[in-house]
C-alpha cells in the first residue's frame, strides 16, 4: 500500500487514499467476466488462459467462432505502462494488435436483451469497461482508502477504484469528500451504512 493523499476534517476524521499496489487480485480470475480475451505478446502473458501459440493459430480460432461479438484489442506500451482497447492506436511504433475479446451471442442477449444493434453497442462499451478495468489492474492503477475517525479508529475502508482521477472514479464520493471550486478536496461528510 502507497498513501498518495491524506485529507483531514476539522473535526478531526481524517481519510488516508492510498494505491493498492499488486494487493487486488486479477481482475480476469476474480470477477464474473462475460469477456473473453485472448492475446499473445512476445514479453508477456495477457488475458485469459490459452494455449494459442502462433497468431495465426489465434487468428484462425477467431475466424471460427459464430454468433460472437468480436473485437480486436490493440497494446500501446511506453515507459512501463501498458494501454489496451479495441481502437488502433496513433503510435504504431509502440502498438500494435495482440489478439482480441469477444461474447457470445448467448452472453449479450443474457445481458443486454435481444441481438439488436443496440444491445451489441452495449455490449461492446461492456468489453471496453472489462479491458479498462484489466488495464488498471496491469499497471496498478487500483486505489482505496480508509477513513479514520476523530479518534483514529478506522470505520470505513473500501478498494477497487481505477485511475488517479478519484472525482472520476467515484473514490471521493464514497469517503466524503467533496472538491471545492478551486479544485482542493475536503473531508465533509459520511454516512455509515447500517
Amino acid at each position: 500500500m502507497q498513501v498518495t493523499e491524506t485529507i483531514e476534517s476539522k473535526g478531526g476524521r481524517k481519510v488516508v487514499i492510498f494505491k493498492a499496489m499488486n494487493e487486488e487480485p486479477n481482475p480476469r480470475l476474480s470477477m464474473d467476466n462475460k469477456t473473453k480475451m485472448f492475446f499473445l505478446h512476445r514479453k508477456y502473458t495477457l488475458g485469459d488462459s490459452h494455449t494459442f501459440v502462433t497468431p495465426e493459430a489465434l487468428e484462425e480460432f477467431a475466424l471460427s467462432l459464430n454468433d460472437v461479438l468480436l473485437a480486436p484489442v490493440f497494446m500501446h506500451e511506453l515507459n512501463g505502462e501498458i494501454d489496451l482497447r479495441i481502437e488502433p492506436f496513433r503510435d504504431e511504433a509502440n502498438s500494435g494488435m495482440i489478439g482480441f475479446c469477444y461474447m457470445s451471442r448467448q452472453e449479450v442477449e443474457a445481458e443486454f436483451g435481444e441481438w439488436t444493434e443496440e444491445s451489441r453497442d452495449l455490449a461492446l462499451l461492456g468489453i471496453e469497461e472489462e479491458l479498462d478495468e484489466y488495464t488498471a489492474w496491469l499497471n496498478d492503477d487500483i486505489y482505496g482508502y480508509n477513513l479514520y475517525d476523530e479518534k483514529g479508529a478506522l470505520i470505513d475502508q473500501n478498494v477497487g477504484y481505477k485511475g488517479a482521477d478519484h472525482e472520476e472514479s467515484g473514490l471521493y464520493d464514497d469517503a466524503g469528500i467533496e472538491v471545492d471550486a478551486f479544485g482542493r478536496p475536503r473531508l465533509v461528510g459520511f454516512v455509515q451504512e447500517s
